[in-house]
């Protein structure tokens, strides 16, 4: 955590990036999600990038994995305030952006952040939440606890999106299909057309990741599996190419059973694929549908702090089944509690326990 710098220069009289290295950097530097090894000689990691509009507005990005890309500038307006503008790149939604609006915009209630209306997510598709601050001398430590939170909004981001919009596709993956289909492909109408023929290719040329990209952003998920049985045929392999995401799409397709074959498969282990941060989400939820809701208790564990808020979700639906009622409404209570507007889960909650007064 960054020191207060409540009894040094004012920010309205500092240098733009000198206040966003001084109050903003650190907090990134320390919070992020960075590869290792990739740091310069003054200890903040390369992907931290500092730079300057042409208007003099001080601007520092970063990425979040490889999902999302904060954004927080510092424009001064006089001599004695600023404004800090804060952004999050969540993501690009082919197919669902009206859902992914309606689903977090709730979900960001009773918080600073709102979602972004304008042509990037009218015609793009692209979601941006972010919040501005009209700054004082002596505002520094706000301007902290909102960079902590827009942090922490990008890790929630990336669990929710996971179970309620697995459509999603973050900034790596665009940039990914951008550089096999071209700049403009996103634009395309013909992109299922484009992607049956990737599937149809007989010859191998097509890019396998890129086809599971553009499955997954269509919602397509015969298709996603159609492409990881494609690219098994093609180099005869036993490892399977994507089993996170073929697990994915067994859930879509309802098949509760494949979800758990496939998972183990790609070497699940103690509810994790390799490199996860978490705990799957549609692995415990096979294994509550399949009856094996202990199983899916023992993994979860007694609810921590820290946890991703995912968790307490699924340890409501788990002692639902198992059997305690008491126990799966109050785990479906903290987890309301924290995500309030999280609309989805408040109906599940309330035809799963019949409670009238939810």
């Amino acid at each position: 955590m960054p020191q207060s710098t409540r009894n040094e220069a004012h920010p309205a009289t500092v240098n733009g990036s000198t206040f966003l290295g001084k109050v903003v950097v650190p907090i990134l530097n320390a919070r992020l999600p960075l590869p290792e090894g990739e740091v310069g000689e003054d200890g903040i990691s390369k992907a931290i990038k500092l730079s300057r509009r042409d208007d003099g507005t001080a601007l520092v990005h970063a990425p979040w994995n490889k999902t999302q890309i904060l954004g927080i500038s510092f424009r001064r307006r006089d001599d004695q305030r600023a404004t800090i503008s804060f952004e999050l790149h969540a993501g690009l939604f082919l197919t669902n952006a009206p859902t992914a609006v309606l689903q977090i915009g709730p979900l960001l209630e009773p918080g600073p952040f709102n979602i972004h209306f304008g042509p990037a997510l009218v015609s793009g598709a692209s979601l941006t939440i972010g919040t501005k601050l009209n700054i004082h001398p002596g505002d520094t430590d706000l301007v902290a606890k909102r960079t902590r939170q827009l942090l922490q909004l990008a890790y929630d981001l990336d669990w929710f999106t996971s179970i309620y919009l697995p459509e999603r596709l973050g900034f790596g993956q665009r940039a990914y299909l951008e550089s096999v289909f071209g700049d403009d492909c996103l634009e395309d109408e013909e992109l299922p057309g484009r992607l049956e023929d990737g599937i149809r290719d007989k010859e191998g040329k097509a890019d396998t990741t890129a086809l599971l990209l553009l499955a997954l952003g269509l919602g397509q998920w015969k298709d996603v599996l159609r492409v990881i049985a494609r690219n098994s045929r093609i180099t005869g392999a036993q490892e399977l190419c994507a089993p996170a995401l073929g697990a994915r799409a067994w859930q879509e397709l309802g098949r509760w059973d494949r979800v758990l074959s496939m998972s183990r498969q790609g070497d699940i282990q103690e509810g994790r694929f390799p490199d996860s941060p978490w705990l799957s989400p549609c692995y415990l939820r096979a294994l509550i549908e399949t009856g094996e809701e202990i199983e899916a208790l023992r993994l979860l564990g007694k609810a921590e702090e820290d946890e991703p808020g995912f968790y307490d979700l699924m340890r409501g639906r788990a002692l639902h089944a198992a059997g305690d009622p008491e126990g799966s409404r109050a785990a479906f209570d903290r987890y309301l509690a924290t995500w309030p507007g999280d609309l989805e889960t408040r109906s599940a909650v309330y035809q799963l326990l019949e409670k009238k007064d939810r």
